[in-house]
């Protein structure tokens, strides 16, 4: 089985938000599907845990654990972005 990488969140005031894009180029390699190319003049639509959450069908602490084995790959959470 292929094991495709879970978008890394970004934290705004203690909160985590994805990038739409990364999470549908995920859902897409999930599919099999071919990535779509960022486009970089549009607009970054920020995604809340929330929603992750209800788009992807599990609970709160799946994600957690998705971000924690993300932050535990690279060896800290020191790489996730801050703003």
């Amino acid at each position: 089985m292929c094991q495709h990488e879970f978008p890394t969140p970004t934290r705004l005031g203690g909160r985590l938000y994805w990038n739409r894009a990364d999470l549908e180029n995920f859902k897409r390699a999930l599919l099999g599907l071919p990535q779509i190319a960022a486009n970089e003049s549009a607009r970054i639509e920020l995604v809340p845990a929330s929603q992750v959450t209800s788009e992807f069908g599990f609970g709160r602490r799946t994600l957690g654990r998705r971000v924690a084995n993300r932050a535990g790959e690279t060896g800290s959470s020191a790489n996730m972005a801050v703003v």
